[in-house]
């Protein structure tokens, strides 16, 4: 990021610090290691700045005040915060010109920062709903770099960012921690949920499954047995036909046998006669 203003009474130094390593998604590449341990001897060099400050990595999102040891391996593991735009925190400074109204055909150049950016970088520090009614009309501007024990740009007539706007960057970076913890929350709880209740279609689905099987099973054992039964009584009937029908003969046989010694003991008395 880098701006540079130019007046007819007065020129601003051109401020610069390089926020381009954010944009690296590998956290391994050289050019990222280099920026945070460049962030962290920028942020350690302000004044009264003592062991602990503040992480900004998304796990902590500025709501934790660590070692740099500490706040460096965070940075490395979990990424820096991605809406932490202005480094207010850490000794960035976001000033305004309260002489800008007699200052006369002021020209302000920004490479690579938008009006949008511009609105954010305010919204970010200050908390302003609308840059016309919160701020008035002034010149905003990103001082970055190393500071002194006074503010930087106080020699142009700006002045540092008063108390109040402290506290509200400070409530804002709570907020959002507060609000992104309820967000996984919930998101936690919804899958959670979701989870459960596929869990239980799953069991009333294996229920219903379970039950068509045992009828299944059922109708199976009741039509093998109903064969089996009938199997039995077919066999049943073959065997009794057969020992009547054996019966039968039996009878028939000892009939003939009889009535053939009748005729013969007939046949022996006649013959006798």
């Amino acid at each position: 990021m880098a701006f540079s203003i130019h007046s007819a009474d007065c020129e601003v130094e051109k401020v610069e610090m390089d926020k381009c390593w954010l944009t690296i998604r590998n956290r391994a590449d050289r050019r990222y290691i280099r920026g945070i341990d460049g962030f962290l001897d920028w942020a350690y060099s302000q004044p009264n700045v003592s062991s602990l400050i503040r992480c900004p990595c998304k796990g902590c999102m500025n709501t934790v005040f660590k070692l740099r040891n500490v706040i460096r391996l965070d940075l490395l593991k979990k990424g820096f915060w991605d809406s932490y735009k202005v480094w207010d925190l850490h000794g960035e400074v976001l000033v305004r010109d309260d002489n800008s109204h007699n200052v006369c055909n002021d020209e302000v150049e920004f490479d690579n920062v938008g009006e949008d950016d511009i609105t954010e970088i305010v919204h970010d520090a200050c908390g302003c709903t609308k840059m016309e009614e919160s701020c008035g009309s002034t010149s905003l501007a990103t001082v970055l770099g190393k500071r002194t024990s006074s503010a930087r740009g106080n020699e142009y007539g700006k002045k540092p960012p008063n108390k109040s706007c402290m506290q509200q960057a400070n409530f804002e970076a709570s907020l959002s921690f507060a609000i992104e913890k309820a967000r996984q929350k919930m998101q936690t709880n919804m899958n959670q949920k979701f989870q459960e209740k596929r869990e239980q279609m799953m069991r009333a689905n294996m229920y219903q499954k379970f039950q068509e099987k045992c009828e299944q099973m059922r109708a199976e054992m009741v039509k093998s047995f109903q064969d089996h039964i009938e199997e039995e009584f077919r066999k049943m009937r073959v065997e009794m036909d057969k020992r009547i029908q054996d019966q039968i003969a039996t009878v028939f046989v000892r009939m003939q046998q009889g009535q053939s010694s009748s005729i013969t003991r007939n046949d022996v008395a006649n013959g006798g006669d």
